[in-house]
């Protein structure tokens, strides 16, 4: 199955030459955590550290959607994927 990444704001750098989504395929039945390892092989090092690692424990970098609903680890982690769906990493928000 097809699962569309979207990276947004400081998480484009992991998308080089990629633009800001890429296609990840996945094996029917795939959890966003299992997803999560397939992009930490793709994109390398610095995206487990910076995005993977800080999800997986807890400590969400941003705001991880699925399909535009927002996903909160650990629970949300195991949510299963389906062919289209999209993941989306987008960066913490500030204000004033």
């Amino acid at each position: 199955m097809q699962v569309t990444v979207r990276l947004t704001g400081p998480f484009r750098k992991y998308a080089s030459g990629e633009g800001t989504s890429l296609a990840l395929s996945l094996d029917e039945g795939a959890t966003v955590r299992q997803a999560l390892h397939a992009l930490g092989v793709l994109l390398g090092p610095p995206f487990v550290a910076e995005v993977v690692e800080p999800l997986l424990s807890g400590a969400a970098p941003g705001i991880l959607l699925l399909n535009r609903h927002n996903l909160r680890p650990p629970n949300g982690l195991e949510s299963t994927l389906h062919d289209g769906d999209v993941l989306s990493f987008v960066p913490p928000m500030g204000g004033g």
